[in-house]
C-alpha cells in the first residue's frame, strides 16, 4: 500500500512537467516558421486543434469537415457554426464520412484521363 502511495505521489509531482514537455515540443515546432505570418498561422491551427480536443472532437474528423465546409461559407454566421463548441462531434463525424477517401479521388481522376 505504501509503495502505491509513493508511486501516486511521484506521478502527481511530475504531471506538470509532462504538460510543460508537450508545450516545449510545440515551441520547437514554431522555430521552423520562417515568417511572423507563418508563426501566427501555426498558432491558429494549434489553437483550433486544442479547442476541438477540449470539445471532445476527433481532430482528424473536425479539421477535415471544416476544411471541406469552408468554401461554402457565405457569412460570419456560417463560419461561427463551424467552431468546435457549435459543431457537435457527431455532426463533424458525419461530415468527415461524407468526404471521399483518397483512393476514391485517385480512381475518379484516373477515369477522366
Amino acid at each position: 500500500l505504501c509503495q502505491r502511495r509513493g508511486i501516486l505521489l511521484y506521478i502527481k509531482r511530475y504531471f506538470p512537467y509532462l504538460r510543460l514537455w508537450k508545450a516545449f515540443h510545440k515551441r520547437k515546432n514554431f522555430m521552423f516558421c520562417d515568417t511572423p505570418a507563418g508563426a501566427k498561422s501555426s498558432a491558429l491551427i494549434y489553437s483550433i486543434l486544442e479547442s476541438a480536443k477540449a470539445n471532445k472532437h476527433n481532430p482528424l474528423h473536425y479539421i477535415t469537415s471544416i476544411l471541406a465546409a469552408m468554401p461554402n461559407t457565405k457569412s460570419v454566421d456560417d463560419i461561427e457554426a463551424l467552431l468546435p463548441w457549435n459543431l457537435s462531434p457527431e455532426k463533424a463525424e458525419q461530415l468527415y464520412l461524407a468526404q471521399p477517401a483518397p483512393s476514391q479521388i485517385r480512381k475518379k481522376s484516373d477515369s477522366h484521363e
